[in-house]
């Protein structure tokens, strides 16, 4: 017997050690895709679909040397009702071309999404959208040093803010707003797990801190009160966790009530005027241009493209050049229709839906990461446009996927491990139950119970 359980523990010890080793593999791919797919302006050409490509090689090669090709990867619903409706948009689209290519680049950015969410991890996603934000934080700090003018924002508005490898300093805080959160849930080995972890955390944050991007906090904000709340429904028996997590439902909903009845006080807040800088006037000329096709939109990808009759004419109406709507919500409506912003809400919808059903079983700090990431998606929004953005539908479709592959076949870093053991709960079950099913029926579980 003492054999055959010393047997048991090797074979666990080496399967442990493979699937580490795969791990820092689909963690270092999804760093890189991270970077890539966040359009960074070096790579922002013809709508990064070369960039995207390389990706999707890459990802189905990592695929098949796992024993997933293209068959056995899991391609969720919503994404994909998502990309159709898009490619359907360019028939009406004005800027035609460029909305085929726009579709094309989604498409192909979903099949590497789902390839990721098949073959990696949850550690590994996660892992490797932390280190994917450090990257990008490192460079754009780096270029922010060599080239100033380049780095950082011109004299004038937010002059001197961080921008690094993008156009702008609110694309950057977006960038790493997912990675500061990703920080959050991630699983860090002890000693000082929590430490660790709330370094990686602060770092990112003092980068999202450098772009001066109000927007970007107020997600970040409401964010992190929403992992403390999970952190908290996590702290309760699995039975008992309806009744706290309603209560926390019923929190969030009031804060949000407390915002839009409060308006004024929360702009003096973020030290915002009553206009949010000029939104009011382009929320108001965009909803004019959607009341006039506001069930199919002007076409995916090309209404702002400074050549568009639509981005033309909401720059003329508000004399200064408008690269977006500055609202995710009203930015999908117009390019997609409601159609369009529907399917964006029900790819949305249903990674909340499956995200909460996973805090409901897991004790994992992994498991915060979908409601998380959500709810700053959903406040960022409401100022800035990225909802529809390449690097918001690459992690949502990602973590849906994820979360369906680990519902179906089991997901052992969703469980506690002694990587996690300072900061989860003990599963609910007896020890001898533990340790006869760690040992013997399930071997390669053995370090994960």
């Amino acid at each position: 017997m003492s054999a055959a359980l010393a047997g048991a523990r090797r074979s666990t010890d080496s399967a442990s050690v493979r699937g580490f080793a795969a791990d820092r593999t689909a963690s270092l791919f999804v760093a890189v895709a991270f970077l890539g797919i966040s359009t960074p302006q070096l790579l922002n050409f013809f709508r990064i679909v070369p960039v995207v490509a390389v990706l999707l090689l890459i990802a189905l090669h990592l695929g098949a040397a796992a024993g997933r090709g293209v068959s056995r990867t899991r391609f969720a619903v919503a994404p994909l009702l998502l990309v159709g409706w898009l490619g359907a948009t360019t028939f009406w689209s004005d800027g035609r071309f460029l909305s085929i290519v726009q579709s094309a680049s989604t498409l192909m950015v979903v099949l590497v999404a789902a390839l990721v969410g098949t073959t990696c991890s949850f550690r590994a996603l996660v892992r490797g959208v932390a280190l994917g934000g450090l990257l990008v934080l490192a460079l754009s700090l780096a270029v922010a040093l060599a080239a100033p003018g380049t780095g950082l924002m011109p004299d004038g508005y937010q002059g001197g803010a961080l921008r690094g490898l993008y156009v702008h300093r609110n694309l950057l805080a977006e960038v790493l707003t997912p990675a500061y959160l990703a920080a959050l849930c991630m699983a860090i080995a002890p000693p000082r797990a929590l430490l660790k972890r709330l370094v990686l955390a602060a770092v990112l944050l003092g980068g999202i801190l450098l772009t001066r991007s109000s927007t970007a906090l107020a997600a970040v904000a409401a964010a992190t009160g929403v992992a403390l709340l999970v952190f908290l429904v996590q702290r309760v028996p699995r039975r008992f966790r309806q009744v706290p997590l309603v209560g926390a439902v019923a929190v969030v909903a009031a804060g949000a009530i407390v915002v839009v009845n409060n308006p004024a006080d929360v702009l003096a807040l973020l030290g915002r005027d009553s206009t949010l800088t000029g939104r009011a006037l382009i929320w108001q000329i965009v909803q004019q241009l959607i009341a006039r096709r506001p069930l199919t939109g002007y076409g995916w990808g090309a209404t702002w493209d400074p050549t568009d009759p639509i981005g033309k004419t909401v720059s003329t109406l508000a004399k200064f050049d408008v690269p977006s709507a500055h609202n995710g919500y009203l930015d999908a409506w117009i390019q997609a229709g409601a159609i369009g912003l529907g399917a964006f809400l029900l790819l949305v919808a249903v990674v909340v839906v499956r995200g909460v059903r996973l805090v409901l079983r897991s004790e994992s700090p992994l498991a915060r990461w979908a409601p998380v990431f959500v709810s700053a998606v959903l406040v960022y929004n409401i100022g800035e446009a990225d909802l529809d953005s390449p690097l918001v539908i690459f992690l949502l479709t990602a973590t849906l996927t994820r979360l369906l592959t680990a519902q179906r076949e089991g997901d052992a870093t969703l469980e506690p491990t002694p990587a996690d053991a300072d900061q989860v709960m003990t599963v609910d079950r007896p020890a001898w139950s533990r340790r006869s099913r760690a040992t013997i029926s399930h071997p390669t579980d053995a370090a994960t119970v």
